[in-house]
């Protein structure tokens, strides 16, 4: 549960608001629904569909190393995202000078 919160948390810093409602009480379909909204987060963020974790994995901790994979590539795009940005700002001073 500490696991998907932090993830839930985490997918609303990279696109702000993109959670509206994390469910923190409730049953398994609650639980389920926070699942699909970081898996929906990741993608639509930039993650490959082959690199998401299955809900399973994370609802029932039965392949944490999935889940781990899946947040490794979060942080990969996010980085790959941030180094382009910075380079095409560097671009954007150098032919403007």
């Amino acid at each position: 549960m500490k696991l998907l919160l932090s993830c839930l948390r985490l997918v609303n810093k990279l696109i702000p608001g993109y959670v509206k409602k994390i469910n923190t009480k409730g049953g398994n379909f609650a639980l389920m629904e926070n699942i699909a909204a970081v898996q929906k987060g990741m993608r639509q963020y930039g993650v490959p569909e082959d690199e998401l974790f299955q809900p399973v994995d994370l609802f029932e901790a039965r392949n944490i190393k999935a889940v781990v994979k899946s947040l490794a590539a979060l942080a990969r795009t996010v980085i790959s995202f941030f180094v382009d940005v910075r380079l095409r700002r560097l671009m954007i001073l150098v032919f403007e000078c």
